[in-house]
């Protein structure tokens, strides 16, 4: 029984329920937040993202570009997020503009329910010859997908919250 209790006791302490960046206890808020990491020059990294959604939602769109130099995209990955067993989820990868767009919409059998936690991981690659810097990922217009938006199960678009993400070369 002191077993089991210790075992409990060391389970509930844990802060690593699969949730990621901006694990809240708060109310469920409209929101896409990215990770912040540090990196070295020559090394690879993983950006998680993050959402909240308070509706069921049919679709997103998320375009994400990086303001820094010597920073390569690499590929996105969704197999172990909130995105990972809907089939109609695309990624596209512009290299020479530092950019990437998630586009995700779906039918009615395909929702994401309200709730929050990552949708996807960003892996880059920092060249070595890169400086100390900090590149900002923020999101942005990017043609042809357009702005961040949501979009309800009536296909009705809205804009969530964002907070942007800071990549810290050291």
């Amino acid at each position: 029984m002191l077993l089991f209790s210790l075992l409990l006791f060391v389970y509930g302490c844990s802060d690593d329920d699969g949730v990621g960046p901006g694990d809240e206890s708060g109310p469920l808020r409209d929101l896409v937040r990215i990770e912040s990491v540090n990196v070295s020059p020559a090394s690879t990294a993983e950006v998680e993202i993050y959402m909240e959604n308070t509706v069921e939602l049919a679709g997103l769109v998320l375009p994400l570009t990086c303001n820094g130099d010597y920073i390569n995209l690499d590929s996105v990955t969704y197999s172990q997020g909130r995105l990972a067993d809907l089939s109609q989820v695309n990624s596209y990868i512009y290299s020479a503009q530092n950019q990437v767009v998630l586009t995700a919409f779906f039918d009615e059998n395909e929702i994401i329910d309200t709730g929050r936690g990552n949708i996807f991981v960003l892996h880059l690659t920092v060249a070595q010859s890169s400086p100390l810097q900090e590149v900002v990922i923020d999101t942005a217009f990017i043609a042809p997908a357009g702005r961040l938006a949501f979009y309800d199960t009536t296909s009705q678009g809205f804009v969530p919250s964002f907070e942007k993400g800071v990549l810290t070369v050291r």
